[in-house]
C-alpha cells in the first residue's frame, strides 16, 4: 500500500503492520521454535523489519509494529526481552526521523518547482503580450482605442480595492464593453457538477450546456476559443446561441467560462478575442490573491500588484512549510533615467523589484533566498550600482510591505 494510501485510510495501515508483524512472528514459530521472533540472533531480521516499517510508514507505523513485538514477546519470551526491543525502538525512531526530514525536503522541492512553473507560465503569458504589441503596434496606435497593459493594470488595480468576486467580474464585463463592444457576456465558474453564475451584461443568461460551443469548451477544459471561421461552420448546421466561449483555470476543481452572446462584429477576430483570453487569463490567475491582498491593504500599496502578490506568495509558502525568502532595502543616492532596464538585467529572474521614488527607497524581494544569501546580493548589487546604498536585509515574516518600509524609515 502507498503511502498516500496509508494517510487516507489508517485503519489500512495499522492492519497491514499488524499482518506483517504475526506473519514474521508465525514464520519464527514454525522454523524457530526457541526464537521465534529471532530477537536472540547476532543479527535479527526484527531490526530490518523496523527499520523498512518505519521509513515507509513513518514512526507511526514503527511504534505500531514494536507494541505488536512487544505484546507477542510479552507471552512467550521469559525473562522479557527489553535489550532486543529497544534496539528495535531505537531503530524506528532515527528512521521515522529520517523520513520526516526526507518527506520535508520533497515537499519544498515540489513548492518550489510549481512556483518556478508559474513563473514560467507568467514569462509566456508575457512574451506573448509582447508579440502581440510588437505585431500590432502601427494599427493599436492608428485604429485601436485600447492599450493592453493599460487594460491589464485597471484589473489588478480593482483586484485590491474589491473584496467581492462578483463586482470584479462585473468591472472585467465592462471593460470588454468599453474597449472591444461587447454588448451581452456573462461569467460562469464551472465545477464538475456545478455552473455558478459570476456576473453578466445586458439580458441575464442561464447556460446552455448543449450549445455546440459550450459543448466543445466544455470537453477541452482549457483557455479555448472558435474563430470566425470555425463559428460559420456550426451556423450551418443550426442557429449559435454564442458568438464566443474562453475557458480559463482557476484553481485545481474549477474553471472560470466566459461566454460572449453579442460584440461589434468587427471586433470578432483573433487578434481581439486574443487580447479578451489574456485579461481572463490574469483575472482568473490574480482573483484569489487579490481578495487576500485586499484584506491587507484598505489603500492602494506603495507597491505594484506584482510586487505586493509575489511578497503574499513568499509570505505563505513560509508560513505553510517554512521555505524562507528574503527583502533587500536600499536608499537611492540617485535615480537615474534608466534604472528599471539596468535594475532588470542585473537580477535574476525570479527577483522583483519596487522603487519608493519619494522615500528614495529600492526594495528586492528575493525569493527561495535564506539571509546569507540575501546579503551576497546586497553585496553585488552596491558594485554594479554605486548609487545604491545597502540599508537593511530582512527575512519574510510579514505580507504587508509597508512592515519593512516603516522599520526602514524609524
Amino acid at each position: 500500500m502507498s503511502p498516500k494510501l496509508g494517510k487516507l485510510f489508517p485503519a489500512l495501515v495499522f492492519i497491514e503492520v499488524v499482518l506483517l508483524a504475526v506473519l514474521l512472528w508465525v514464520t519464527g514459530v514454525v522454523f524457530f521454535k526457541q526464537d521465534p521472533l529471532l530477537v536472540n540472533e547476532k543479527y535479527s531480521p526484527t531490526l530490518l523489519l523496523s527499520l523498512v516499517i518505519s521509513l515507509y510508514y513513518g514512526f507511526t507505523g514503527g511504534l505500531l509494529f514494536i507494541a505488536v513485538l512487544s505484546a507477542l514477546a510479552y507471552f512467550y519470551y521469559e525473562p522479557f526481552p527489553y535489550q532486543e526491543i529497544l534496539w528495535n525502538l531505537l531503530v524506528v525512531l532515527i528512521a521515522s526521523e529520517f523520513r520526516f526530514y526526507w518527506e520535508k525536503r520533497i515537499r519544498l522541492a515540489e513548492m518550489e518547482r510549481e512556483y518556478l512553473t508559474k513563473q514560467v507560465d507568467k514569462l509566456r503569458k508575457e512574451l506573448f503580450l509582447m508579440k502581440l504589441s510588437h505585431d500590432q503596434l502601427e494599427l493599436n496606435y492608428i485604429v485601436k482605442p485600447y492599450s493592453l497593459r493599460r487594460l491589464l493594470e485597471q484589473v489588478k488595480e480593482r483586484l485590491l480595492k474589491e473584496k467581492d468576486e462578483r463586482a470584479v467580474m462585473s468591472f472585467f464585463l465592462s471593460l470588454l464593453l468599453q474597449n472591444f463592444q461587447v454588448y451581452r457576456a456573462s461569467v460562469y465558474r464551472v465545477k464538475e457538477h456545478d455552473r455558478e453564475l459570476l456576473a453578466f451584461l445586458g439580458d441575464r443568461d442561464i447556460l446552455d450546456p448543449e450549445d455546440p460551443l459550450v459543448k466543445l469548451v466544455l470537453e477541452e477544459e482549457s483557455s479555448f476559443y472558435l474563430p470566425p471561421k470555425a463559428l460559420k461552420k456550426f451556423s450551418e448546421h443550426g442557429e449559435l446561441k454564442y458568438l464566443a466561449a474562453l475557458m480559463v483555470p482557476e484553481d485545481e476543481k474549477s474553471r472560470l467560462l466566459l461566454l460572449i452572446k453579442d460584440m461589434l462584429f468587427v471586433n470578432l477576430n483573433e487578434e481581439a478575442l486574443n487580447y479578451m483570453l489574456i485579461i481572463f487569463s490574469y483575472l482568473a490567475e490574480d482573483m484569489a490573491v487579490g481578495k487576500a491582498l485586499g484584506q491587507i491593504y484598505e489603500e492602494k500599496p506603495p507597491c505594484p500588484f506584482d510586487f505586493v502578490k509575489e511578497l503574499y506568495k513568499m509570505y505563505k509558502l513560509k508560513e505553510e512549510l517554512g521555505i524562507e525568502s528574503s527583502i533587500a532595502v536600499f536608499r537611492a543616492k540617485e535615480l537615474p533615467p534608466d534604472y528599471p532596464y539596468a535594475i532588470e538585467r542585473a537580477i535574476r529572474g525570479l527577483d522583483v523589484f519596487c522603487v519608493l521614488e519619494r522615500e528614495r527607497l529600492v526594495i528586492f524581494l528575493l525569493p527561495f533566498t535564506p539571509e546569507w544569501g540575501a546579503q551576497r546580493f546586497t553585496d553585488r548589487m552596491v558594485k554594479l550600482f554605486p548609487w545604491l546604498e545597502p540599508i537593511a536585509v530582512f527575512k519574510v515574516k510579514e505580507p504587508d510591505v509597508r512592515a519593512y518600509v516603516r522599520r526602514v524609515l524609524k
